[in-house]
């Protein structure tokens, strides 16, 4: 489609997007009818899937473990459109509690991880220094994906502060995943994030 035509934009989004894969050669053919099986594999690329699981864990000492990951599948079908993508939010809700809080006060921190890359560097912590109450800890973040194998979400958990061998206390988490074929203004460009510098304590745990 030529740069200059009305519909250039809505056209390269969807390709970008792995939507439409056009009709070969590299053309789109914007005026060739759509089949009612076309339309549905339109569909089945273009609406949006979700995960959800709930977990719960104990952990003890100061450094970092996962709690829990759950599996979600894009629907960019193998080689519909190279390097197409897509985008994955992901959010995890929960509560910690400390049963021993040997060298607390404790700087508990969080983030989630999409097939091992951190989504948007979000951490987020929370200092503890009562045992046996439930704190609330959240935290999200949004990255790009691309292609059709399934992309496994972590939840990453590790102390900040504080802690010891026998520090010990119980992640109660829900994680959820959700993919969308395009960004907040209807493209393929992935929306600012407020993400941590490499130096701030919370963009990696420390390894102590």
């Amino acid at each position: 489609m030529p740069a200059a035509d009305i519909f250039h934009e809505n056209i390269t989004n969807v390709a970008n997007a792995g939507v439409a894969a056009g009709c070969g050669g590299g053309n789109y053919c914007p005026d060739a009818n759509v089949t009612r099986e076309q339309m549905a594999a339109f569909l089945n690329r273009g609406l949006g899937r979700i995960a959800e699981g709930d977990f719960q864990k104990a952990m003890t000492g100061n450094g970092s473990g996962s709690v829990g990951q759950i599996t979600i599948t894009p629907g960019i079908p193998g080689g519909a459109v190279a390097g197409a993508k897509q985008f994955l939010r992901a959010e995890f809700t929960g509560t910690i509690r400390f049963t021993n809080i040997t060298s607390c006060p404790c700087g508990v921190a969080v983030y989630l991880t999409a097939n091992g890359t951190p989504l948007s560097n979000y951490a987020t912590a929370t200092t503890v220094s009562v045992a046996n109450q439930y704190t609330p800890l959240t935290t999200s973040g949004v990255v790009q994906v691309t292609g059709s194998s399934p992309v496994t979400v972590n939840l990453v958990v590790y102390m900040v502060a504080g802690g010891a061998a026998a520090t010990a206390y119980t992640v109660f988490a829900n994680i959820d995943a959700e993919l969308f074929p395009f960004g907040s203004t209807g493209a393929n460009v992935l929306p600012p994030a407020g993400a941590f510098n490499a130096d701030d304590p919370l963009a990696l745990p420390r390894e102590d």
